[in-house]
């Protein structure tokens, strides 16, 4: 009976602290405006995959992005809003078609874009001139 009040304990603790961990809290993020604007201009533009990346992603300085991937010829589009957490380099994706959120830690150096998601590869891409 103890061990099972032990657990009941572990378990009651263990969801105060899912709760209290997200404040929901935007932090820096970058949202679009009223006008659609977002800060981070450093990823606006057109941006072609490099290596084995083929996708193009054109990040709008609407807040709007669309990412195409052409795979065998068949063209995979995820295309809606992002927001930006500058202070975290991060990129939040929306999916409007599909409802799925993405996000990327991002960096750019100079035309070299590189977005990676947790645990996943990294895409890297070059600014389309």
């Amino acid at each position: 009976m103890k061990t099972l009040h032990i657990i009941l304990a572990a378990l009651m603790l263990c969801t105060a602290m899912c709760f209290t961990a997200c404040d929901g809290k935007t932090g820096d993020r970058d949202t679009p405006s009223a006008s659609g604007a977002v800060t981070a201009t450093e990823l606006v533009g057109t941006w072609k995959g490099t290596g084995d990346e083929l996708a193009t992603v054109t990040f709008g300085a609407d807040g709007k992005v669309k990412d195409e991937t052409d795979l065998n010829g068949t063209i995979i589009t995820i295309a809606g809003p992002y927001s930006v957490d500058t202070a975290e380099h991060t990129v939040f994706v929306h999916d409007d078609e599909d409802g799925l959120d993405f996000s990327y830690h991002y960096t750019v150096s100079g035309d070299d874009l590189t977005l990676q998601m947790d645990g996943g590869k990294a895409r890297t891409f070059k600014k389309v001139k």
